[in-house]
């Protein structure tokens, strides 16, 4: 399966005292899977802004996901993603999460898989002088442990929701982690054609707030292609 997403959101709001908010989410991906094998790379691409206030969401981000199935209940599974989010000063993230997953609930309408597993997280920061001072305790680089888990659930046949959650903490500081939460609800106009709306969620512990934000959300909707 190939595909693209894309997105767009002009919104105006002159009562609030604002100008237009204009957004663009572009999303690509590609699967090839075998008996028991499952690749998938996936590129993404996120803009929001409402004027006259600087860019609100501002990142991407590439993927690379393997499979690999020891039967029909357990699967190895190893993920790779690599992130940059100018708005969280963030100018190279690599995070890694290797573990098993399971399959505990695999039906026609629903599906739930569980990968808990261990990685590794490291991150180049974007700081300039005076951003130094903020930075000067935040930790770069961790080895953890982490969970990262898929629900599917088909509505009807041309309306699907699903859910993606990927959270990893330190080994030796608990209160260093990053998550990242996708919502996605999609409705088929045709086989290969649908209607998606999106909801984003990426949380950074050692974001030092209130001058940087921990959390960063994007809310999106635009059409789906696949072939």
């Amino acid at each position: 399966v190939t595909g693209v997403q894309t997105c767009a959101l002009p919104i105006s709001a002159p009562v609030l005292g604002v100008g237009d908010t204009h957004g663009v989410n572009l999303s690509l991906f590609t699967e090839r899977a075998s008996a028991k094998d499952a690749v998938s790379l996936t590129g993404t691409f996120t803009f929001q802004r409402t004027q006259p206030a600087p860019a609100a969401a501002k990142n991407g981000g590439l993927t690379f996901a393997w499979n690999h199935g020891l039967n029909k209940q357990l699967t190895f599974i190893t993920r790779t993603t690599f992130n940059k989010d100018s708005v969280q000063n963030i100018n190279r993230r690599v995070t890694n999460l290797n573990g098993l997953g399971v399959m505990l609930v695999q039906t026609p309408h629903v599906t739930f898989s569980v990968v808990p597993g261990v990685g590794f997280t490291t991150t180049d920061y974007e700081i300039t002088p005076t951003l130094a001072p903020l930075f000067a305790t935040v930790k770069n680089n961790t080895l953890g442990y982490g969970v990262f888990d898929y629900f599917e659930y088909k509505i009807m046949p041309t309306l699907t929701f699903s859910q993606s959650f990927l959270h990893l903490r330190s080994f030796s500081t608990s209160s260093q982690y990053v998550s990242q939460l996708n919502l996605s609800l999609v409705g088929l106009i045709s086989p290969k054609v649908g209607i998606s709306i999106n909801y984003a969620n990426n949380y950074d512990s050692q974001m030092p707030e209130p001058y940087i934000k921990k959390s960063t959300s994007t809310l999106t909707s635009g059409l789906q292609f696949k072939f």
